[in-house]
């Protein structure tokens, strides 16, 4: 399919097979690409619409905290789900609990297939890629509510930058 610059191009997925784990956008210029689901129940019930931009190749660490989960509410979970595009891909997952012990786990995905890990207990969740040769992308899928009143949010990791600069420090007596 093209899209001429500047157009907008709506691509219907609900009839694609449940096998497929990701949709790639490939393009010769920069694209702004995303997903929506508009999704209504009946009259009184909950309406949702999700909105969930392209998630990045990782080429750095990327890594996000949560807030606690609703108490009481065993329907609300929270995923780590992670895309081998391209090649396999492999990754170093470092979970952190809400008491900051952190246990690390090292993942190899196939070409063209996912993952997912449970997160709904942790505090905060970093994936470093390593080697593979594909392109590794990840994101934190929160859902609270079960059917037709479930509620979703999609939160992308994206690389962080992590900088670091020695500053002179000068002794001074008084």
């Amino acid at each position: 399919m093209r899209v001429p610059a500047g157009a907008i191009r709506d691509v219907p997925i609900a009839t694609l097979p449940t096998d497929i784990v990701g949709i790639e956008v490939v393009a010769d210029q920069p694209v702004v690409a995303a997903a929506t689901s508009t999704r209504s129940t009946a009259k009184g019930g909950i309406s949702d619409f999700a909105w969930s931009p392209a998630v990045p190749a990782l080429r750095t660490s990327a890594g996000t905290t949560f807030a606690p989960l609703a108490l009481g509410d065993a329907s609300a979970t929270r995923t780590l789900s992670l895309l081998a595009s391209g090649g396999a891909a492999e990754a170093d997952v470092t979970l952190v609990d809400k008491s900051g012990v952190a246990t690390s786990e090292h993942l190899r995905l196939a070409q063209d297939s996912s993952t997912t890990l449970d997160v709904s207990t942790i505090a905060s969740v970093w994936v470093t890629p390593s080697t593979g040769g594909g392109q590794l992308r990840a994101a934190v899928v929160t859902t609270v509510g079960s059917g037709g009143d479930a509620v979703i949010t999609v939160r992308p990791l994206v690389g962080a930058r992590f900088a670091g600069r020695d500053l002179p420090v000068e002794q001074v007596r008084q």
